[in-house]
């Protein structure tokens, strides 16, 4: 992702991620394997991959929005 997280945050998610082993299909959600009950309050945990998901979609929209013709 280019994107460094702290060392943490990065072990936390390499011991529990939901994703481990799992890919979406190419027609999935953008959030498609994320885990509910795990956190307080009804948050979705997401896994690595729906991480880069989201974050590549995110980098993809402000391109566009700074692309686009004024």
């Amino acid at each position: 992702m280019g994107v460094e997280l702290p060392a943490d945050l990065r072990r936390w998610l390499l011991a529990n991620d939901p994703d481990a082993g799992r890919h979406p299909d190419d027609h999935a959600p953008l959030v498609a394997l994320g885990r509910p009950g795990v956190l307080s309050g009804g948050g979705l945990l997401l896994g690595l991959t729906d991480i880069e998901r989201v974050h590549r979609h995110k980098m993809e929209m402000e391109e566009d929005v700074y692309e686009a013709p004024r």
